[in-house]
């Protein structure tokens, strides 16, 4: 945030939030932690946890040893990551309260993350399309 020596507190801030969701780090971690994590219900939605639930020693969760630590609450919006043992980005009720874009490597191991599950998808979707349209082919007896 080099040149913004003018700007308050607040304004970097808000800087900071919009550069957070114009990189979509919410939607990419929400993906991530629901996808590839461990679900853990709850009265009222899950959480999810990825890759393990650091608040139960259960999953073997070591900070020292696992980098990037997902935590998402699907019913309230609350999500923390956590990058080794510095907390990264942390939303309540869905609104950004935490972003550390001068920690390069857990936003780029989150990217590769969320991009492979979004490939997946697109993969899975084809197939499924593909699938679709030789049923229909086959109900009206019309060949390739």
């Amino acid at each position: 945030m080099e040149g913004d020596r003018g700007l308050t507190v607040e304004e970097r801030i808000e800087i900071l939030r919009a550069e957070a969701r114009r990189e979509d780090i919410y939607s990419k971690a929400s993906l991530v932690a629901c996808e590839l994590g461990v679900r853990e219900p709850k009265s009222h939605g899950s959480w999810h946890y990825y890759p393990v639930n650091p608040h139960r020693g259960t999953y073997g969760f070591d900070a020292k040893t696992v980098r990037l630590e997902i935590a998402y609450d699907d019913y309230g919006g609350n999500m923390t990551i956590h990058w080794g043992e510095v907390q990264v980005f942390g939303a309540t009720l869905g609104q950004i309260t935490r972003y550390r874009p001068d920690i390069k490597q857990w936003k780029e191991k989150l990217e590769e993350l969320s991009q492979s599950l979004r490939d997946q998808e697109m993969i899975n979707q084809a197939i499924a399309l593909a699938k679709r349209e030789m049923e229909v082919r086959d109900n009206w007896g019309i060949k390739p």
